[in-house]
């Protein structure tokens, strides 16, 4: 081992032992976001471990009304744990069509854009919306869900998906279209069920079954399909909640 690698392991040792007294001070979420934040300050992001990764294959074509990313084609702040480490502040996007994360490195690092190895990210949270890894059902595939309620009973989750189709543009012009697609997911006790409709639901939770069925009566009058699934579970959960305070 050459002396400066040495001189860094030991640099970042330190900064390291920093963090971890800033950590014990920090007691509440947005100190300990401002302590990631610090860190990466000290040993300088480029050295953090958050570029293991590939260089992005970028997609040809893409538009701010067609691309295969989540809500926008714009890198988002977003905060994610990669390779057992937290990252509080980070440009990125998540790619629906490959199922990866993108980040966008600082301007200093005079790094390209890379595509983060999906087996390294655990989670992350992007426009404000958390998403976690988990093992489809039925499946060795590991993909990545939006949570949309969680609770000590299960986990309402939410895949997005979207696929290029090619499409014909004034007889001549091949282009790619994008088009997305959702599903839901129930976890419980470590399974995972897809919910198709509210027969799905009740299969899942069959001692709830009246319960549910009456929010699903209240619900059908303005809502309907996975807008409908997401309104009763959602007010179940309220009523559970009511009950145990």
């Amino acid at each position: 081992m050459n002396l400066s690698i040495k001189k860094l392991q030991l640099f970042q040792t330190g900064c390291l032992t920093l963090f971890l007294s800033l950590c014990f001070l920090a007691n509440a979420q947005n100190s300990r976001d401002n302590v990631y934040q610090t860190f990466d300050y000290l040993i300088g992001i480029e050295n953090s471990g958050v570029f293991k990764g590939t260089v992005n294959l970028p997609y040809p074509n893409v538009r701010p009304e067609n691309h295969p990313f989540y809500n926008t084609v714009d890198y988002q702040q977003m905060k994610m744990v990669y390779n057992q480490q937290t990252y509080s502040s980070i440009s990125g996007r998540y790619d629906l069509t490959r199922n990866t994360l993108e980040i966008l490195p600082q301007k200093q690092t005079n790094l390209p854009s890379i595509t983060l190895t999906p087996e390294l990210l655990q989670g992350f949270t992007i426009d404000g919306t958390v998403f976690e890894k988990h093992l489809l059902p039925k499946s060795e595939e590991v993909s990545f869900f939006e949570v949309l309620l969680s609770n000590a009973q299960f986990k309402l989750l939410q895949k997005h998906e979207k696929q290029g189709k090619e499409r014909i543009r004034n007889r001549n012009q091949i282009y790619v279209q994008y088009v997305e697609t959702t599903e839901l997911f129930i976890k419980t006790q470590d399974q995972m069920y897809p919910i198709k409709g509210k027969k799905d639901v009740f299969k899942v939770f069959p001692e709830a079954k009246e319960q549910l069925s009456q929010y699903f009566k209240e619900s059908r009058k303005d809502k309907k399909g996975d807008e409908a699934i997401i309104d009763v579970l959602n007010q179940w959960d309220a009523s559970i909640n009511e009950k145990n305070n």
